[in-house]
């Protein structure tokens, strides 16, 4: 049998509590579940008895926190592992939640990057798009399969330069300012030169 040495509430949570058995961290949970089960410092506990406990306390109030969210809008892994860390859930009960919501297709990566590109293809080109996939945690290779093919329509990059254009003149300032807005949108060098092409021949000197 192990035993709980130390329960100590967290610095910047007064609502989390950092747990140690035989005097080495063993986790962080919410103040609630200790308070629920009663425990204390000096009781002897078996770890893996511990762990149960602590996901069984947490793992219906997480699920609904993350039904909630998910009410609203997709998220992908990462996104719901740091809204769980956020709202001060063990790092056993994330495991555990989000193994059942990726068994259940409740978190879906794939289906969130489909998604994403839906929805933003008409806004953001092909780099713009990666890099932020990548930053909500969408695996790298992943994304480089899905946009592997991917050209943005000329429809797209011709309204946004049009967009763009409107009550400025077709000088040559004009036109780089473009080239570097679309730039920054994530559209490659080839979709801008496609979409500034229609003003090299209006350039006004």
């Amino acid at each position: 049998m192990s035993k709980i040495t130390k329960i100590e509430i967290q610095k910047n949570r007064k609502d989390r509590v950092n747990l140690y058995v035989d005097n080495d961290y063993f986790c962080g949970t919410q103040l609630y579940v200790v308070v629920k089960n009663r425990l204390k410092e000096g009781q002897e506990i078996d770890e893996k008895n511990l762990e149960e406990l602590i996901i069984e306390s947490e793992k219906n109030d997480a699920l609904n926190k993350v039904a909630k969210l998910l009410e609203r809008t997709i998220k992908t892994e990462k996104q719901i592992r740091k809204y769980l860390k956020d709202k001060g859930f063990s790092d056993l009960t994330i495991v555990a939640v989000v193994n059942k919501l990726l068994k259940y297709k409740y978190i879906d990566d794939n289906a969130y990057m489909e998604s994403y590109i839906n929805s933003y293809s008409k806004k953001y080109g092909k780099q713009k798009i990666k890099a932020e996939l990548l930053q909500k945690g969408i695996k790298k290779d992943i994304i480089e399969r899905r946009l592997e093919d991917f050209q943005s329509a000329e429809q797209t990059l011709f309204k946004i330069s049009e967009k763009f254009m409107r009550n400025k003149d077709n000088s040559l300032k004009s036109i780089q300012k473009l080239r570097n807005h679309l730039a920054s949108k994530g559209f490659t060098w080839d979709e801008i030169s496609k979409a500034i092409e229609q003003y090299r021949g209006e350039i006004q000197c």
